[in-house]
C-alpha cells in the first residue's frame, strides 16, 4: 500500500536500506533495526510513514519517554566553535532570537513543547517583562518546567485551550516529533498577533545524518524543505538558519500562504538522502568490525602486588570501573601520573597511562 505526504497528502517513495540500520530515541535509548523511511515525490520532504506499525511504535516510546535522562536532567551543552566554550542550547537559541529580530521591552511567548522549561527559563532570564507561557502533554516534564519557572503558566492537555495572542510562537527540538507539522503551523498563525513572529528549532539531517535513524523523529528537514513549508503555511524567514551547527533555526513572521513555492529538485533530494543512508551504513559495518583489545598486563615497576594492591582494588565495585582513584603510590617516584584505575577483574592496577 502506498504512503502519502505528511505536508502534501502526495506519494511517498520508500527508501531502500532503512529497514537494516539499528536506531536510538531522541531520549538516547537503543531501539532494534526496522520501520520505514520515504520521501516525498511532490514537496521532497523525508519523512517516516505514518503506519499502523509505526504510530503503535511511537506509542511505545513514549510511554517511558524520559528527555535528558543521561545528565540527570540537565539540559545539553552545545559548544561555539569560534570560542570553545559551551553554553546550553537554550542559551544560545534566545542570543540568536536577539541578533535576529529586535524584541519589545513587554510581550507574550509561548512555547510548545516546552519539556523541563529551560527555553522558557532563559528566556524570561533575559526578557524579565514578558508574559511567559509553555505547553506541555508530558505530565512530568510538565511538573519540572512549574518547578524550573513558576513565574510562566506552564498548560497541559489540548493546545485549544491556550487563549489570545501571542508575541513569540516557539517550538524547539519538537516540531519533528509531531506527526501534522502542517496542520500545527496553521493553528500556530492563527495565535501569532500580527507582527508575531515564529521560532523552530530542527535538526538538519543534510548536516547530521544521524537524525535519520531517531525512531521518534517523524519528518526529517533540510533548509529548503522547511522553508518551503513555512512558505506554504503562511510564513517568511528572517535570514538564513544558521547559529547552532548540525541544526536548523529559523525566525519567521507572517505573510500571505504562497501558493507557488520554488519547484523541488526531486531526483537531487533523492540522492542526498540516499547518500546519508549510504553513509550510515557505511558506520554500522564499521563498528561491527571494531574488536575491542583489552589492555595489556603490567610489567616491570608497575606490575601489580598480588598481596598489597588485590584487597585494595577489589573495594571497587563493577559500576565504578571507570572512575579514576588514587594510586597507592601517588606522589612517589613509582607512580609518573599519579593516578591509576582499578582492573576489572580486581587482580591490581594498571599500569600509569
Amino acid at each position: 500500500m502506498k504512503q502519502t505526504c505528511r505536508i502534501c497528502k502526495h506519494e511517498l517513495e520508500e527508501l531502500a536500506g532503512f529497514e537494516k540500520l539499528a536506531r536510538v530515541t531522541s531520549d538516547c535509548r537503543p531501539h532494534p533495526a526496522g520501520g520505514n523511511l520515504g520521501i516525498c515525490l511532490a514537496c521532497a520532504t523525508v519523512q517516516k510513514p505514518e503506519t499502523p506499525f509505526y504510530v503503535d511504535e511511537l506509542g511505545s516510546i513514549y510511554s517511558d519517554y524520559d528527555i535528558y535522562y543521561q545528565g540527570g536532567g540537565k539540559e545539553q551543552l552545545i559548544f561555539d566553535q569560534s570560542t570553545g566554550q559551551s553554553v546550553p542550547r537554550s542559551t544560545r537559541v534566545v542570543e540568536l532570537l536577539h541578533k535576529k529580530t529586535d524584541l519589545p521591552e513587554k510581550g507574550r511567548l509561548l512555547d510548545i513543547g516546552c519539556g523541563g522549561g529551560h527555553f522558557l527559563k532563559s528566556f524570561a532570564t533575559r526578557m524579565p517583562h514578558w508574559e511567559i507561557f509553555g505547553y506541555e502533554r508530558d505530565r512530568e516534564a510538565m511538573a519540572r518546567a512549574c518547578s524550573l519557572v513558576p513565574e510562566a503558566t506552564i498548560m497541559h492537555g489540548n493546545l485549544s485551550r491556550i487563549k489570545g495572542l501571542f508575541d513569540i510562537v516557539s517550538i524547539n527540538h519538537t516540531f519533528e516529533h509531531v506527526p501534522a507539522p502542517a496542520m500545527l503551523l496553521k493553528d500556530i498563525r492563527d495565535r501569532l498577533a500580527p507582527s508575531g513572529l515564529l521560532l523552530i528549532n530542527v535538526p538538519d539531517f543534510e548536516d547530521n545524518p544521524f537524525d535519520l535513524i531517531i525512531a521518534d523523529h517523524c519528518t526529517h528537514f533540510t533548509r529548503a524543505s522547511l522553508t518551503r513549508l513555512l512558505a506554504g503555511q503562511g510564513f517568511s524567514c528572517l535570514g538564513d538558519m544558521t547559529g547552532i551547527s548540525k541544526e536548523l533555526l529559523a525566525v519567521a513572521r507572517k505573510c500571505a500562504p504562497s501558493g507557488k513555492t520554488r519547484i523541488p529538485d526531486i531526483a537531487g533530494a533523492v540522492k542526498n538522502v540516499e547518500a546519508s543512508l549510504t553513509w550510515l551504513g557505511s558506520m554500522a559495518e564499521k563498528a561491527a568490525r571494531t574488536t575491542y583489545v583489552p589492555p595489556q598486563t603490567p610489567t616491570g615497576q608497575f606490575a601489580p602486588n598480588p598481596e598489597a594492591k588485590v584487597t585494595q582494588a577489589k573495594k571497587f565495585s563493577a559500576a565504578r570501573w571507570s572512575r579514576q582513584v588514587k594510586c597507592p603510590k601517588a606522589g612517589s617516584s613509582s607512580c609518573p601520573s599519579r593516578r591509576r584505575r582499578p582492573r576489572p577483574s580486581g587482580t591490581g592496577w594498571q599500569g600509569c597511562p
